[in-house]
C-alpha cells in the first residue's frame, strides 16, 4: 500500500504491516501498474520498479535537466521536460503509468506547462516518458497539446488507449512514421577540464 511518501508491506493474512519504506510513495491509483517484469509506479520524486522485495529508482538519468526555461538547439527546440519539471513541481499533474507489451516499455504520461512570459500565453503539452525494459533506455514521446487527457488503459490485444478530449485513441496506432530528434550527452572525451577542437565531424544517415 502507498501514500505520497511511504510504501507499506502488508501481510495478506493478518493485515499486519511488516515493513515501511520511507521517502518513496505513489501519486495515485493511476500511477502504478503491475507487469511480468515487476511493479512500476511514480511519484513527484521519480519513477520506480518494485521487484517484490524492495523499490528501486529508474528515473535518475532523466531526473533533472537544468532550469525550466532551458531549451536545446537542433532540428527542434525541445523544452526541459525532466522529471522534476513535469512531475515534481507544486502544479504538476499526477503521472499516469501504463505498459506497452509490443515494445516491452513502461509508459509514464506527464504534462508540461509551457508559459511564455513575453506573450502571457500558456501551452499545455502532454509527453510520454517511455522506459524500455530490454535496453534500459528512456525515450521521450509526444502525445498531445492543449487537450484534456484521461487515464490510459490497455486493450484486449495489448494496445494502449488514451482518452483525448471527446475521443479514445490507440497510442502509436497510426500507420505513418513521425519525426524524431536525437540528443547526445555532453561529449567530454573523459577530460572535462581540457579544451578540445573537433577537426572533422562525420554524420551517417538519411537526408
Amino acid at each position: 500500500a502507498f501514500d505520497e511518501t511511504h510504501i507499506y508491506k502488508i501481510n495478506q493474512e493478518s493485515l499486519a504491516i511488516e515493513d515501511i519504506y520511507e521517502g518513496i510513495g505513489c501519486s495515485s491509483k493511476d500511477s502504478v501498474i503491475v507487469t511480468e517484469y515487476g511493479m512500476f509506479f511514480a511519484d513527484k520524486n521519480g519513477a520506480y520498479i518494485h521487484n517484490g522485495t524492495s523499490p528501486n529508482k529508474i528515473s535518475s538519468t532523466i531526473e533533472s535537466g537544468g532550469e525550466s526555461s532551458e531549451t536545446w538547439g537542433g532540428t527542434d527546440n525541445i523544452n526541459n521536460v525532466s522529471w522534476k519539471t513535469v512531475a515534481g513541481t507544486s502544479i504538476s499533474e499526477i503521472p499516469y503509468v501504463s505498459f506497452d507489451s509490443q515494445s516491452s516499455s513502461v509508459l509514464f504520461f506527464v504534462n508540461y506547462n509551457n508559459y511564455n512570459s513575453t506573450t502571457s500565453n500558456s501551452k499545455s503539452i502532454y509527453y510520454c516518458w517511455s522506459f524500455n525494459l530490454i535496453k534500459k533506455r528512456w525515450d521521450l514521446w509526444e502525445l498531445a497539446e492543449d487537450c484534456s487527457i484521461g487515464v490510459p488503459f490497455i486493450g484486449d490485444k495489448g494496445g494502449v488507449f488514451i482518452p483525448v478530449d471527446n475521443g479514445i485513441y490507440e497510442y502509436k496506432g497510426g500507420s505513418t512514421k513521425r519525426d524524431y530528434t536525437w540528443l547526445s550527452k555532453k561529449l567530454t572525451m573523459e577530460e572535462d577540464s581540457i579544451v578540445k577542437v573537433y577537426n572533422k565531424v562525420k554524420v551517417n544517415g538519411l537526408t
